[in-house]
């Protein structure tokens, strides 16, 4: 089985790697197994001036934002009857 890491942030050219990958898919012999991937920006350590609930309540609401972003990719890839995983990450996009 192949693995393939696509790094997802639902540009352009996000969405045409994805593409390519569908369809390289269906040209392998082996099975591909694909790994989406966004990464949404950590906040900045506010732990000394925040209270925990907040700070929670801040890495929930990027976590969301990185599964609505995913959601695209997923609906390709579901329609493409490709395995995956999806994953979303804080820290640094770069």
């Amino acid at each position: 089985m192949h693995k393939v890491l696509v790094p997802f942030d639902g540009s352009e050219h996000a969405m045409r790697a994805l593409g390519y990958v569908i369809e390289l898919s269906g040209d392998l012999t082996k099975s591909l197994e694909v790994h989406i991937l966004n990464v949404q920006a950590s906040p900045i350590d506010y732990s000394l001036y925040l209270a925990p609930d907040m700070i929670d309540g801040v890495k929930a609401g990027l976590t969301n934002e990185g599964k609505r972003v995913l959601d695209d990719a997923i609906a390709l890839l579901t329609a493409a009857g490709v395995p995956f995983q999806a994953h979303v990450e804080l820290g640094n996009v770069a």
